[in-house]
């Protein structure tokens, strides 16, 4: 699993620490999912004692219904124990899953806490429809997660899937799948919650430096404040609020930057 920011959950793994809800939630899987596993290993059948060669030799023709029913019994306990075998498989699958998960949930809050910015920055201006113009099925915006305001708002990739209201409300798709690999999630926003992405290869007027955007992290769905450094109508230089090295510059394609 990676986070928005393509950091992989196990090379960002560190101290267990953390109280959220989801976090408590996939822990508890882990160990349900192992104690679900304990209890098949403990229902396994052992098989009767199956015939030897001399066995079969002293066999009399009376027997010979005894030894195909203690054969058929045999055969039933093997096949009971495959399937055994298979749900005990599944069962620490799903338990390493849940475990890769927890680790993610448990380092996330300090993920966050390195990309957030800084007190007094310039909020968001959203401006799907600015222009007026309803956004269409299938339109690129970075959305505002709910919950969450400025100066610690955080905006993801999404797209259109459903226009509402006439075009004043919209559901919109995280391309991120969850943590069960399904589809990423829906969300039903507003126009005051998204900024519409520029389609690739559109003339769009270069930024000065020193301007404030809101721009794509490589790699990644999530988008964030940044300073631009060096602009044209094709990639910006950008140093991100909240990066790790300071005053690392970052180019970003221009259409993933967005003005505020």
């Amino acid at each position: 699993m990676r986070n928005r920011r393509g950091q992989s959950a196990a090379a960002s793994a560190g101290t267990l620490s953390g109280s959220s809800e989801a976090l408590n939630d996939t822990w508890n899987q882990v160990r349900s999912k192992v104690k679900q596993a304990q209890q098949v290993l403990n229902t396994l059948v052992i098989p009767g004692n199956i015939p030897t060669n001399s066995d079969l030799k002293s066999l009399e023709d009376q027997d010979l219904d005894e030894l195909k029913t203690a054969l058929d019994q045999s055969r039933a306990e093997h096949v009971q124990n495959l399937q055994l075998w298979e749900q005990c498989g599944q069962h620490l699958q799903d338990a390493l899953d849940a475990t890769v998960l927890t680790v993610y949930l448990r380092n996330e809050p300090e993920t966050k806490k390195r990309r957030r910015t800084t007190t007094g920055s310039t909020a968001a201006t959203p401006a799907a429809a600015s222009s007026g113009n309803e956004l269409a099925i299938g339109a690129k915006v970075a959305f505002r997660l709910p919950g969450t305001k400025a100066p610690d708002d955080e905006w993801i990739l999404c797209e259109v899937i459903k226009v509402l209201q006439e075009g004043q409300r919209y559901e919109v798709q995280d391309p991120e799948p969850d943590e069960k690999h399904q589809a990423g999630k829906i969300y039903r926003a507003s126009v005051r919650d998204m900024i519409a992405l520029p389609a690739r290869g559109a003339n769009l007027p270069a930024l000065a430096a020193g301007t404030t955007v809101l721009a794509q992290y490589p790699e990644t769905t999530a988008f964030y404040r940044a300073e631009v450094t060096s602009c044209n109508s094709q990639k910006c230089l950008l140093v991100f609020e909240g990066e790790e090295e300071t005053g690392k510059q970052t180019e970003v394609d221009r259409h993933l930057v967005l003005g505020l």
